[in-house]
């Protein structure tokens, strides 16, 4: 969803910014497998908890995720 039109429908809600780094800051997130892996499984936690990703990405050596809620939930 736009973050826009998100912000529309929920006025009352936090967008967080979110940056894993990996251990020893090596390049295990060039493999397309594991970053699916990795979509599945916060689109998972999503539905689970109420989040909403709004974006997720990977560059080699970290996870940048944009992650939508409402104040009474910290991600």
């Amino acid at each position: 969803m736009d973050y826009n039109a998100w912000l529309r429908v929920n006025k009352k809600s936090t967008i967080y910014h979110m940056v894993f780094c990996v251990k020893s800051r090596k390049n295990f997130l060039l493999y397309t497998e594991i970053i699916i892996f990795l979509k599945n499984v916060c689109f998972e936690i999503g539905e689970r908890y109420c989040f909403e990703f709004d974006a997720i990405g990977a560059d080699g050596d970290h996870v940048l995720l944009f992650v939508g809620a409402e104040p009474k939930y910290s991600p």
